[in-house]
Parts: structure tokens; C-alpha cells; sequence
């Protein structure tokens, strides 16, 4: 049962993703048949696909059975769990990149001021918790790092 629950999550996220991308698209071809863009080939730029996994990000936020203890948790002005929380939605799901500025706008959704660079530093100096993907260009959390989160989200069930 378990394993079908994860893989639900896993296809709305995929599902968000493609939707998102395919508007993008829509879009462009339409700014190209009316003329309004030149008609050379089309270039859909790296921010635009860094949203589609911005998007999927707060939809693993949303879907999360603990996510709004993990936004409570990430109000707090520890910019390792800050940056680890996005790492941590995201890895039951299958292709998305989590890079500093993906981390950034995932706060900045929620209302909460966090820059690209303060992720990407602190991502650096608490080694252990997240490596570089070898896959994408982005960051992946490790057993250290879901431990890290674990234990926060635990003091905060006891407070």
C-alpha cells in the first residue's frame, strides 16, 4: 500500500511537470504563429524549466503527509534545514533537479526570504547532507541529511 501511495505522489508530480512544460510550449508556438515572436527556432530558456521543477516541488510540499510541519520548521533561521527541506520533498520524486535558485523560489512561495547563494553555502559546509547529483545539475539529500530533517521535524511534534 505503501509503494502505491508513493508512486501516486510520484506520477501527480510528473503529471504537474509535463502540464506545465506542455503551457510552455502552447505558449511559445502561439507567440510564433501570431507573428509575435521572430521566426527562428524557438529557445525555451533554463529558468523556465527550473520552474516546472519549482512547480513539482510544491506539489511534493503539498501532497507531503507532514508538510505543513515541515513549513513550520522552515521558518526557523537555520539555513541548513532551509535548504535540505526542498532535498527532502524531493527525493521520492523521479526527475527533478534541486539547484540553489529552485531552493529560493521554493521559499520565497511560501513567503519566506532565502537567497540562492545562503543555500548553495550552507549546502557546501554542512558536507554530508547533500551531494551534487551525478545525473542533473542540481543537489541530492543524503541519509544524513533526511536524519537532520527527521530529527527537527521530531522536536518539533515534541514541542
Amino acid at each position: 500500500m505503501k509503494k502505491v501511495k508513493k508512486l501516486e505522489n510520484e506520477f501527480a508530480v510528473l503529471k504537474a511537470l509535463f502540464e506545465t512544460r506542455f503551457a510552455e510550449l502552447k505558449a511559445e508556438i502561439r507567440k510564433v504563429l501570431d507573428g509575435k515572436a521572430p521566426k527562428a527556432a524557438v529557445k525555451v530558456s533554463t529558468r523556465r524549466a527550473a520552474n516546472g521543477h519549482h512547480n513539482a516541488l510544491l506539489h511534493a510540499l503539498k501532497v507531503h503527509k507532514r508538510g505543513k510541519d515541515l513549513l513550520r520548521i522552515g521558518k526557523q533561521r537555520d539555513q541548513l534545514l532551509r535548504s535540505l527541506i526542498p532535498l527532502y520533498l524531493a527525493k521520492d520524486v523521479a526527475g527533478v533537479d534541486v539547484n540553489s535558485g529552485a531552493i529560493s523560489a521554493f521559499w520565497k512561495a511560501q513567503g519566506i526570504s532565502f537567497a540562492g547563494p545562503n543555500a548553495a553555502k550552507a549546502l557546501r559546509e554542512h558536507f554530508g547532507n547533500a551531494t551534487l547529483s551525478k545525473v542533473g545539475k542540481g543537489w541530492v539529500i543524503t541519509p544524513n541529511g533526511i536524519k537532520y530533517v527527521d530529527a527537527a521535524l521530531g522536536k518539533r511534534m515534541a514541542a
